[in-house]
């Protein structure tokens, strides 16, 4: 009994959160609210769900990206959740224009930027990335001079 009260505050504190901030409608998050399955599963769907937050609360707070490009997110979350296990290593891709993410570019120092550009349809389709580091490639790879003798 005390599970299944901490259940419904838990899906009532997800809702809050999702339709409050209106990234999702309280239909779009059914499937993870749904009590006619036991309470595992209802546990299971909960740690789906906390993970969608996790994903667009992060994006929200670090990236600030706007609230449609928030939405997107949250769709392709939710359905991606909808037909598939758990899994925190998988990578969501959205699309985001460039000025949207201006501040967190122009204010962070990452080791690693990777842009990705696609282009053209199905069979015609070109895909073109780059990556730049701020470390080499393999560790005998030195940019410095360090360690040559002299000649």
């Amino acid at each position: 009994m005390l599970l299944e009260i901490c259940i419904n505050k838990m899906k009532r504190d997800y809702i809050s959160y999702f339709v409050g901030k209106e990234f999702a409608t309280r239909t779009h998050l059914d499937y993870f609210l749904s009590t006619p399955v036991d309470l595992q599963e209802q546990v299971y769907r909960l740690q789906k769900l906390h993970h969608i937050l996790e994903v667009v609360d992060n994006c929200l707070d670090f990236l600030k990206l706007e609230h449609e490009s928030l939405i997107f997110l949250t769709q392709s979350c939710i359905n991606y959740y909808k037909e598939n296990p758990l899994n925190d290593m998988h990578e969501f891709h959205l699309p985001v224009r460039t000025a949207s993410v201006k501040n967190f570019y122009q204010n962070a120092h990452p080791q690693v930027w990777r842009v990705e550009i696609s282009s053209g349809q199905e069979q015609k389709k070109v895909r073109t990335i780059w990556q730049l580091s701020t470390t080499p490639p393999a560790e005998h790879v030195n940019s410095s001079n360090e360690g040559e003798q002299p000649s």
